[in-house]
């Protein structure tokens, strides 16, 4: 083909009826319509993924948080079980009896001295109720820790008493402070028993000792009846009451007849055990228990005889007369008789004002010294007589 173009190159013809046909208007519409879309899609996209590489980095800051808590719970783990451990071993070997109740009063833990006390074993004793296990009063009642912790109590400590599966009864203190949980509600106790046995021993023989010095003070140490100190406190107590209720007091007062004499040919020996006979003599007739037998001084005795008139008082007085005559104890020195003889004299009265145990005393003496100028070996009576201006 010759013509326009470079020598050896196929020239190509283009007619003026085959031109590149031209888009629709309505097809160029919906491509700039995809255009658009295409361009909201990616603004959304790119939206998005700035959205999740925000939420990546705070889950990136969660998990760093995440295995932080992670490990300080380890911690604590490893810290709480190491605590437990502590916690297990003193309450496993200590040597009082404890245990955990909850407030439903079931046994939780238990140690092996309380094991022991209780001559039983874990098994048969957590899960089961505390005052099944060890029943004591205080399960009874409002002195149950548990009670008094449901209404604010702090810590209870009290004496109670165990029966042991012997049959022993062993004395003990209970310790309780309230458990709580980690909310603050009392969810249990924790109980201590300790065992008193030797404490409340000690206890009694004190008490026993205390006892034994009272009677000391108020015995006479030869004749092992009241002394005078214990007959003073006893007639003055007497007389108030009496007052009080308007009932009779009678007093004697007695004498031995020719002591001095008996003493000293025979001896203070036989003079003291002349005392202790005489005085036991005078005890075994005075069989009421408010009535008092004392040794008033030397060889002097004297009785005290609460709600008793005077002819009572002369009863008991001739009763103590001839008891101490029938001893027959040798008086060889005696003017009255070959033994040793009583001279008593009793006095009586309703207190009252103008009165006094004082007045009483004088009376029951001055009747006494009538009967040994009567003659001794005899009982003689004066009646105190009482006026509102005496």
């Amino acid at each position: 083909m010759s013509g326009v173009g470079y020598p050896g190159e196929p020239v190509i013809a283009i007619q003026a009826n085959n031109s590149f046909p031209v888009p629709s208007s309505h097809r160029i519409r919906n491509l700039e319509r995809q255009i658009q879309d295409l361009r909201t899609d990616k603004r959304e996209l790119e939206s998005q993924t700035r959205l999740l590489q925000a939420k990546n980095v705070e889950l990136e800051a969660v998990y760093r948080e995440y295995e932080k808590a992670l490990g300080t719970a380890n911690a604590m783990t490893v810290k709480a079980e190491v605590l437990e451990l502590e916690i297990r071993q003193i309450f496993d070997t200590s040597p009082d009896a404890m245990w955990i109740v909850d407030k439903r009063h079931r046994v939780k833990r238990i140690n092996d001295a309380m094991l022991k006390l209780m001559a039983t074993t874990a098994d048969e004793a957590i899960g089961r109720r505390c005052y099944e296990v060890m029943p004591v009063s205080l399960c009874s009642g409002p002195g149950c820790p548990l009670v008094k912790f449901r209404e604010g109590a702090a810590r209870v400590e009290a004496d109670t008493e165990l029966c042991h599966p012997d049959g022993r009864t062993i004395p003990f203190i209970l310790t309780a402070s309230p458990f709580f949980g980690l909310d603050g509600d009392l969810i249990g106790v924790v109980g201590s028993f300790k065992d008193i046995t030797e404490r409340k021993e000690a206890e009694a023989a004190l008490q026993d000792a205390n006892r034994e010095l009272s009677r000391i003070a108020t015995i006479d140490g030869l004749t092992q009846i009241a002394n005078r100190g214990h007959f003073d406190a006893c007639l003055e107590q007497e007389w108030r009451r009496l007052q009080r209720e308007g009932q009779p007091l009678a007093l004697i007062l007695s004498d031995i007849d020719f002591f001095k004499r008996y003493n000293d040919y025979y001896g203070h020996q036989l003079g003291d055990d002349c005392l202790w006979t005489v005085a036991q003599a005078i005890e075994a007739n005075v069989r009421r228990p408010a009535d008092l037998a004392a040794r008033y001084g030397g060889e002097e005795f004297a009785v005290i005889l609460p709600n008793t008139p005077l002819d009572g008082g002369v009863h008991v007085a001739e009763g103590i007369r001839r008891a101490v005559s029938g001893l027959q104890i040798n008086h060889s020195r005696s003017a009255v008789a070959a033994h040793v003889t009583m001279s008593i004299g009793v006095s009586a009265v309703v207190p009252g004002r103008g009165g006094s145990a004082e007045r009483l005393l004088q009376a029951a003496d001055t009747a006494l010294y009538h009967a040994k100028s009567e003659g001794r070996n005899c009982v003689r009576s004066r009646p105190l007589t009482l006026t509102p201006s005496s």
